[in-house]
């Protein structure tokens, strides 16, 4: 919390001008400051040297030091400001048009230092844990995928009716629970692999409205308002929801007895950027000023129920990988307001996204797949074999490009390739798949991606973010092939 100056002002004497040395002696000996009030209103303090002082003189007499007066509830950062400019050492602090205290320009520099150091450290450890946990979730994705895609072979491979295939079943749902947790993870770290779309936010907002209206319930109103003018912003509708949905439940939790959770966007201008404002505010019990610092740590939750303590984490990771701010304004007793900046989309290009719904695609598609990790390559391999492809495997960018210059016509319908590679990365691939192959169409997995700015994914047709499932794998195929049946319409494939 910024302090006021007042609270750091020390208690001081005030003097009229004609008064006598002798009477403000005892506060000086005592090293209390001395402030006295001149008849034209100004305030001047009274240096200690002036003890040494005939007792009999006039205070207005002396060397007195002008000083300003400020209100006592102003920053010590707006007062530190206003001294360094006109070089002031003291402060005279006002209340109620009467002076209370004065304050030296050190611990005024101090206070602001410590708040800056207590401002920075909370994002610091966010830095570090954002980091820790996409380490975690680097090294759980592909064991994730391998376990989903073999679950995947021995499910169909089982009688549906047998217990074995519903053990199998079982640790499909599992590894899909563990899939979802890791997409946590890397939202909060900031490093999860999606494809940025000029997105309508009126439009995804007024979609999501009925779905944050069941999540609240019934003991709570639900209010969007959002101007038919707003701005679109670049993002993926999966972010939008993400951030909406994890806030909503944040503010269900904190209404247990009902309330209104008001959800307002509306576009803004500062320091020259145009920016979208989105606003998410509830009358719920508030946060406590301990607490507020520390809410957006991954696994810290203050309920009952200890939840996942992930809500607010991938909120703020998410929000930071759009490159904007959130912030939080909380009365205990009154209500949370989270309040969000987005920059506004300059371009209206869009890559297609992975839809949530199954597309229909029929036919075999021949299908090249560029995975390093041979743990994950062969039962891919299998499951695309298991949905009717042809595929064939490689390890490398490198050995991509060999085998299709190699290979002659018919060229594959389908590239998919990871986006770490051995000395390339799989958007280096794709580029020059769209120079050499135009007709080619790709598919970019990835769980992680690398510090720095996103990759562009301006050439892909798909992105899959690992782990991945077979449905989520099916989905992907459809949509890079059009979901029109690209392989399925020429006559050199087998149908």
């Amino acid at each position: 919390m910024a302090a006021s100056v007042g609270e750091l002002a020390r208690p001081v004497e005030v003097y009229r001008e004609h008064a006598l040395l002798s009477s403000a002696i005892p506060t000086l000996e005592r090293g209390q400051p001395v402030v006295v009030e001149s008849s034209d209103g100004r305030y001047l303090l009274l240096p200690k040297a002036a003890v040494g002082q005939q007792p009999t003189r006039r205070l207005d007499d002396l060397p007195l030091q002008p000083t300003t007066a400020v209100p006592f509830g102003t920053s010590a950062q707006e007062v530190l400001t206003r001294i360094e400019e006109t070089e002031q050492h003291f402060v005279a602090v006002e209340r109620d048009q009467q002076i209370v205290g004065v304050v030296s320009r050190e611990a005024i520099a101090e206070r602001v230092a410590t708040e800056s150091r207590e401002g920075t450290e909370p994002r610091d450890r966010l830095v570090m844990l954002g980091e820790l946990a996409t380490s975690i979730a680097h090294d759980f994705n592909n064991l994730l995928t391998v376990t989903m895609g073999r679950a995947a072979l021995l499910e169909r491979a089982l009688p549906e009716d047998s217990a074995e295939h519903e053990h199998v079943r079982e640790i499909a749902d599992v590894a899909a629970r563990g899939a979802d947790l890791i997409r946590q993870l890397l939202a909060f770290g900031g490093r999860e692999l999606v494809l940025p779309l000029h997105l309508d936010l009126r439009g995804t907002l007024l979609m999501l409205q009925s779905l944050l209206d069941r999540l609240l319930g019934d003991e709570i109103d639900l209010e969007v308002d959002v101007p038919p003018d707003l701005d679109p912003i670049r993002a993926a509708p999966v972010q939008v929801q993400r951030i909406l949905t994890n806030l909503v439940v944040n503010a269900r939790h904190a209404m247990p007895r009902g309330g209104k959770l008001s959800i307002r966007a509306r576009n803004v201008t500062e320091a020259g950027r145009r920016l979208v404002r989105l606003s998410v505010e509830d009358t719920g019990v508030g946060i406590p000023s301990d607490v507020l610092p520390r809410i957006f740590e991954p696994y810290f939750t203050t309920r009952s129920d200890r939840g996942s303590g992930l809500g607010l984490a991938t909120v703020h990771g998410t929000v930071s990988q759009l490159g904007g701010t959130i912030t939080v304004d909380s009365t205990v007793g009154e209500g949370t307001r989270f309040e969000i900046l987005l920059d506004v989309a300059e371009s209206a290009d869009e890559v297609p996204v992975v839809p949530t719904r199954a597309l229909a695609f029929e036919g075999r598609a021949r299908i090249l797949l560029v995975e390093d990790d041979q743990g994950i390559a062969d039962p891919l391999v299998r499951v695309l074999e298991m949905l009717g492809h042809e595929a064939h495997a490689v390890a490398s960018g490198l050995e991509a490009r060999e085998w299709l210059e190699a290979s002659g016509e018919p060229l594959p319908d389908l590239l998919i390739t990871d986006l770490v590679l051995p000395h390339s990365a799989g958007t280096e691939l794709v580029r020059w798949v769209r120079e050499r192959y135009p007709d080619l169409r790709t598919i970019l997995t990835s769980g992680v991606i690398d510090e720095g700015p996103p990759p562009s994914l301006g050439d892909v047709d798909a992105v899959l973010p690992k782990p991945y499932s077979v449905d989520d794998l099916s989905r992907a195929i459809a949509r890079a092939l059009d979901a029109q049946g690209r392989a399925a319409a020429r006559p050199d494939v087998e149908a």
